[in-house]
Formats: C-alpha cells, sequence, structure tokens
C-alpha cells in the first residue's frame, strides 16, 4: 500500500518470478471451503504477506497516487504482457514531454534492472523486458 502527501492510498501487486510452493493450512482452508460453496474452479490463487515499511514521503509536480508511472513487462516464453504502475512518479524520470518515462533515467534503469533480476507472471515466467513507460491517471472513485 502506498500514501501520498495529502493521505490518499493505493495499492499495487507484483509477482516474483520464484512462485513459494507453500500456501499456509489456513488459507487452503478458507479456499477449500469457499469451492465447496461456488459452482467455478479454483484456478489460482495470490497469497501475500503484510510488511510495514518506514518509507518517507516526498512532494513534486506528480504527487499523488492518482497519477502512476506505468510499465510493460514482457515474460519469458509467455506472449502475456504485463504491466506495473508507481503511483505519484518524481518528475525526474518523465522525458521534456512530461508523459514519457526515461527509460535511460538512471533511477528507471535501476528499477527496470530490480523487475527483471526478481519479478515474473503469475506462473512464475521472469521478466525479461520492460518495453516502456508512459505517465497516467487513474480514476479514483468512491469505491
Amino acid at each position: 500500500m502506498w500514501e501520498d502527501v495529502s493521505g490518499a492510498t493505493c495499492t499495487t501487486f507484483t509477482c516474483l518470478a520464484d512462485q513459494v510452493p507453500a500456501v499456509p493450512a489456513e488459507v487452503t482452508a478458507i479456499l477449500t471451503a469457499m469451492a465447496a460453496i461456488s459452482n467455478c474452479k479454483l484456478v489460482g490463487l495470490v497469497y501475500q504477506n503484510a510488511e510495514a515499511n518506514a518509507g518517507s514521503l516526498t512532494s513534486g509536480a506528480y504527487a499523488s497516487v492518482a497519477d502512476r508511472a506505468v510499465f510493460k513487462l514482457r515474460y519469458q516464453d509467455s506472449r502475456q504482457v504485463g504491466r506495473i504502475e508507481v503511483p505519484a512518479p518524481r518528475d525526474v524520470i518523465f522525458l521534456p514531454d512530461n508523459a514519457t518515462v526515461d527509460m535511460d533515467q538512471p533511477q528507471v534503469a535501476a528499477f527496470v534492472a530490480a523487475l527483471i533480476a526478481n519479478a515474473g507472471n503469475h506462473g512464475g515466467n521472469p521478466v525479461i523486458s520492460v518495453d516502456t513507460g508512459k505517465r497516467q491517471m487513474v480514476n479514483r472513485g468512491p469505491f
């Protein structure tokens, strides 16, 4: 979960290339009970642990969680195209048009390297490239 300078929050999700096979028994019990009352089959699940992080807020031209830098991901052995969003992106990552991410900017390059080294899709296929980054505003409706 992310928080911007106004106190607004958003959530982002990332998959690891190294998928941990063990699911806690409590999660399995809930899913088994849920499947027993559904006409659908359970195809997969996403399990997460919450971990507190003492980050710091900064202000800038794009300080809202509704403002995102959206990156397009490609995966090994998959035709799937993924995306990852960075809320409230810092203005230094954009080209002069303020809409296109500068993929050669040092902090962006470090982010891309971290994705390629660690991220994957839901099937465990690792990220092999991050093709583009664009600025996008997200509709933050009441729900």
